[in-house]
């Protein structure tokens, strides 16, 4: 148990770090368009009008728009900055580490599951996405 709090507490170390460097990119904010209301610029590749309220479901043909309702919530109780965008993902990772921890002690022995999770909780290219 131990291990595991450890090898989650790296990661959010790892991933919370510099969490404001570099800035924001393109395609890590292309989601928000649609974490707030609709403007005659912004418009969406497809919305949906249910008991009056229109909201996005495509943001492009090939790109949906429930993260950004997602953080629709996230916005109204913390106010948009770099942080506000990054700190519920980073979170969120840490939550995708456990499932897989819990996932992978299910298939295999706790000790191989630990490795796993260390692993992966370390590794820059989950870390950096």
């Amino acid at each position: 148990m131990l291990a595991l709090v450890a090898a989650l507490a790296v990661y959010l170390l790892f991933s919370l770090a510099w969490i404001s460097l570099p800035g924001p990119q393109y395609d890590e904010v292309l989601f928000l368009a649609a974490a707030f209301p609709p403007s005659p610029v912004s418009g969406y590749a497809a919305d949906l009008e249910v008991f009056g309220w229109r909201g996005p479901t495509m943001l492009m043909p090939y790109l949906g728009a429930l993260k950004g309702l997602l953080w629709r919530g996230v916005f109204w109780l913390w106010p948009a900055s770099i942080y506000s965008v990054r700190v519920p993902a980073v979170l969120l990772g840490a939550l995708a580490l456990l499932l897989f921890y819990l996932w992978a002690r299910r298939f295999y022995t706790g000790a191989t599951a630990l490795l796993a999770l260390i692993l992966a909780a370390t590794d820059p290219t989950y870390i950096y996405t």
